[in-house]
């Protein structure tokens, strides 16, 4: 009997960590886990499908704020798990021909440009728009 409960617990052990580890592996902690240029469309379907907020990193090769962000900010672990677990995050060098559009669609003029652009606009108007991060800020809420 006393086997039998030690077989129970050891599968029960089993059945609550293993999907607990599976998902820490699949999440990056040591850096954000940046898309790098991919395509919107394909951008667009993910994020309609995970249900989550994009987070775009608009960059040029030449922009100094832009590498100190990438070496200094984006590898914090506490960053990168915020990031990985809560975003798509997705990095268009602005000079490229995707980056050249979405700097046009979003009206990006500086860089480095961070937009968080939100499923719920999308809804209702058939585009992504940027949040008005300020407003939530000032207004007291919490985002995401």
């Amino acid at each position: 009997m006393n086997s039998l409960k030690a077989v129970y617990y050891c599968f029960s052990t089993i059945v609550v960590l293993v999907p607990s580890l599976l998902h820490a592996q699949s999440i990056r902690y040591d850096r954000v886990d940046f898309m790098d240029n991919p395509s919107w469309d394909d951008v667009l379907d993910i994020a309609q499908r995970s249900d989550k907020i994009i987070f775009l990193d608009g960059y040029t090769s030449w922009c100094a704020p832009c590498k100190k962000m990438e070496k200094e900010v984006f590898t914090r672990p506490e960053v990168a798990n915020y990031f990985n677990q809560k975003f798509i995050n997705v990095k268009y060098d602005m000079e490229g021909r995707q980056g050249d559009e979405l700097k046009d669609k979003y009206g990006v003029k500086v860089f480095p440009t961070y937009l968080l652009l939100h499923r719920e606009a999308w809804k209702s108007t058939g585009l992504w728009v940027p949040i008005r991060l300020e407003m939530s800020f000032l207004n007291g809420r919490k985002w995401p």
